[in-house]
């Protein structure tokens, strides 16, 4: 157990692929912003279409593959 007062409102999650891309927007074609190291933490924004967006503590922001991250649920496989 914790307690309350231990745990924070904001969301992290943690990278899982090295120099992962962080896009300006949700698409392959987007220009990067930055490449991120495996083991980065990064809050994390709204998930949508298999991307998440990011604010590094760096001041970095973008959009960075949703399967590539620990910590939030995989995007749904297409039909």
């Amino acid at each position: 157990w914790m307690h309350i007062s231990q745990l924070s409102g904001t969301h992290t999650v943690i990278v899982e692929r090295d120099m992962l891309p962080l896009r300006r927007r949700a698409s392959h074609d987007s220009p990067e912003v930055a490449r991120m190291q495996a083991g980065v933490v990064a809050r994390l924004g709204d998930c949508e279409g298999g991307w998440c967006r990011l604010t590094l503590s760096e001041g970095y922001r973008g959009w960075a593959e949703q399967d590539a991250l620990w910590g939030v649920t995989p995007p749904a496989a297409p039909n």
